[in-house]
């Protein structure tokens, strides 16, 4: 059974949770026009990305199951966060959704984590074999 590297998520979580309070702080200045909703949408979805991305990088091994385990983490904060400031509640399928959305975001970050691992560990060219035939 794979074993999670907790601290990789855990740190990599924090790290996703305060690029999008600061994101909030700056963005929380203009008014609530669509365009500016549009880009905390996108600036969430890339901060999923990027949350996967680093658990996968500072983890050893299962960089899919890393990267959706931090951001869903992150989600699970940011959820909680929103529940308890705002007076709005979304339905159980919007978030249920949501947390897909981010496991899935997660993942695509951990494989990218992961690929690029692969490119630096074996780089094009070069072969497993070294010249030995």
């Amino acid at each position: 059974m794979p074993r999670l590297n907790w601290g990789a998520v855990i740190l990599s979580s924090i790290a996703g949770t305060a690029a999008g309070l600061a994101l909030l702080a700056v963005v929380s200045g203009f008014t609530s026009s669509v365009g500016s909703i549009a880009v905390l949408i996108f600036a969430q979805y890339l901060i999923q990305f990027a949350t996967g991305f680093l658990s996968a990088h500072f983890a050893v091994d299962e960089p899919l199951l890393h990267g959706a385990a931090a951001s869903l983490l992150l989600f699970a904060v940011a959820t909680v966060l929103t529940l308890a400031l705002d007076a709005s509640r979304p339905s159980m399928w919007f978030i249920a959704f949501s947390a897909l959305v981010a496991a899935i975001l997660g993942s695509a970050g951990g494989s990218l984590a992961e690929s690029l691992r692969l490119r630096t560990t074996h780089p094009a060219g070069s072969s497993e074999h070294d010249g030995a035939e």
